[in-house]
């Protein structure tokens, strides 16, 4: 074989590879688009939003009451956009670093037909809405931002999201 053969061939394999890996990342992201991670109707939302109730706790041995503040996320993006697509490598580390802080997070779609996003301040897609104590604590927009959370190297996103 001369070079040129082992260049088109080395070329084509190369190509191969890239549509095996697109193919598959596309399958992983409509996988988890239709798994539980994501909301699929009203109850969903509300589920979200109830989750970051705060509770409270009264303590048998010194009657001390303590009060353990709760959150919830819910990322909204476009759902054929690269940013979306780019959540399937982002969402475990987002996962991993919401188990740790007790914080329930769901990913959303930006149409969806039941709900406006504007109800809740949303006006920049994608972005993060973050829930305390069943209000809207914060929006976080803009892909560079929510990259912020994934990225840092620090496991407590509650502090991360306080001073994005």
């Amino acid at each position: 074989m001369d070079f040129k053969k082992i260049k088109d061939k080395l070329s084509e394999a190369t190509k191969k590879a890239w549509e095996f890996a697109n193919e598959k990342l596309e399958s992983t992201w409509k996988s988890i688009i239709n798994s539980k991670a994501s909301i699929k109707d009203k109850e969903w939302l509300d589920l979200l939003i109830e989750k970051s109730k705060n509770t409270e706790f009264t303590s048998k041995d010194t009657w001390e009451h303590k009060t353990f503040v709760k959150r919830s996320m819910l990322i909204i993006a476009k759902e054929e956009s690269d940013f979306f697509k780019s959540l399937t490598y982002e969402y475990p580390i987002l996962v991993t670093k919401t188990f740790s802080q007790n914080i329930y997070l769901k990913l959303s779609k930006e149409k969806i037909e039941w709900f406006d996003y504007k109800d809740l301040w949303v006006e920049q897609i994608p972005s993060i809405v973050v829930f305390e104590n069943t209000k809207k604590l914060k929006i976080i927009s803009w892909k560079e931002n929510i990259q912020k959370l994934v990225k840092s190297i620090k496991l407590d996103i509650n502090k991360e999201i306080d001073l994005i």
